[in-house]
This record gives C-alpha cells, sequence and structure tokens, in this order.
C-alpha cells in the first residue's frame, strides 16, 4: 500500500467540532479533500490503480481524523458507489442533489 500523507491536519477539536481549515489527504495513486464542516469531496484513485484498495485507504484517513474530533461526515455520490462509502460508515439520506444523492456518517 502506498504511503497516506495529510497535507493540511483538521484544524478542530472535540470541543470545537468544527475543523478551520479544509484536510487534503494523498496517497501516491490518489486524493481526497474535506471541507471544514465535514464535507469530503474530490475521492479520486488513478484509473490505472483502482481495485487495490487506494481508495478505501483514502476513506480510512479521512474517516479516522473525522472520528478524532466528532465531525460528522457529508457527501454526495453517485448511486454506484454508495457500497464503497456504506463500507466507512456512510447512509444515504433523502435529501436530493444536483451532485449525487446524499450520504452521512456519524462519528465513532
Amino acid at each position: 500500500m502506498s504511503q497516506t500523507r495529510l497535507s493540511r491536519q483538521f484544524a478542530g477539536t472535540a470541543s470545537t467540532q468544527t475543523p478551520k481549515k479544509r484536510a487534503v489527504i494523498t496517497t501516491q495513486y490518489g486524493s481526497a479533500r474535506v471541507g471544514p464542516k465535514g464535507y469530503v469531496s474530490n475521492v479520486v484513485v488513478d484509473y490505472s490503480h483502482r481495485g487495490e484498495g487506494h481508495g478505501h485507504e483514502l476513506m480510512d484517513q479521512v474517516t479516522s481524523h473525522a472520528d478524532e474530533i466528532g465531525l460528522p461526515l457529508t457527501l454526495n455520490a453517485r448511486e454506484e458507489l454508495h457500497p464503497f462509502y456504506r463500507k466507512h460508515g456512510f447512509e444515504p439520506t433523502n435529501n436530493p442533489s444536483p451532485f449525487g444523492p446524499e450520504m452521512k456518517r456519524a462519528p465513532r
């Protein structure tokens, strides 16, 4: 597995529950962004390296850092990606969006 790097730490704490900066998590083959209010976007893995666990590695980092500070997460994903995100604790909501159905994850 490639080495994961968190290029900007979540700046919040469990007491504030809101980070002050966007977190960008990168691996050799992909990246993910998390906004200050817990919106996850741009989860991307190089097409030639999909199926090798890099997406799971990214989401493990996203969720573990969010859990550390008690931050709930939200994302929008195409229906065919819901099984992937469910493995990381996200559940679909009934909130439609032009960016795809919304999914949420409570901190653990």
